[in-house]
This record gives C-alpha cells, structure tokens and sequence, in this order.
C-alpha cells in the first residue's frame, strides 16, 4: 500500500450538486492482518458502508478507479446490494478520452 493511501482521509463529504461521495481504495481484512502495520487504522468495504450509513446517504453505486484488482473482493460490496462498476485507470496520468467516456 502506498504512503498516499496511507495519509489520504478515508472518505470525503458529497460533492456539491451531485450524488458522489469519493474515499480511498477499501482494503480487505486480510491487508491489516498480514500487510499492513498494525498502527494503521483499517478502512474495509464493512468499515465504508457502515460510514456512508453514519452520514445519512446510501451507497448505491461504487465505480472502482484503480488499475489493481486484489485489493478487496467486489462481492463484499455487492452483498449489500451496491452496484460494482470496475474501470482500469492508472494512477497519477491522464486517462484516455474512451475511459473517461466509460465513466
């Protein structure tokens, strides 16, 4: 994990005039069992549908960003009836015109 997941917020406030909510990556149990230092405060799909619920939104969508893939299993979000939309974009670089038209 890098040191930019590890000093981002873990989730930010809606957008202005939309329906989004960003936050950083989820991460499965296993990454604070086994790869993570013990110190860092977990940020889980669990962790990120109880936080939407505190703040009196639903999540109804998530669209994935990053180019990993084994970072959490999209069913943990799924099984709670969250629509899962995966889009390979690299981090960092300006994403081609069809990536952005698929967003």
């Amino acid at each position: 994990v890098s040191e930019r997941w590890k000093n981002c917020i873990a989730i930010g406030k809606q957008l202005s005039g939309t329906r989004f909510i960003s936050f950083k990556t989820p991460l499965d149990d296993e990454y604070f069992t086994h790869h993570l230092p013990p110190n860092l405060a977990p940020f889980t799909p669990n962790l990120l549908v109880d936080e939407v619920k505190r703040q009196n939104f639903s999540l109804g969508l998530l669209i994935d960003l990053i180019k990993g893939k084994n970072y959490y299993n999209e069913r943990s979000l799924t099984n709670f009836g969250i629509e899962y939309k995966k889009i390979y974009i690299c981090g960092c670089k300006l994403s081609d015109a069809r990536l952005v038209r698929e967003f």
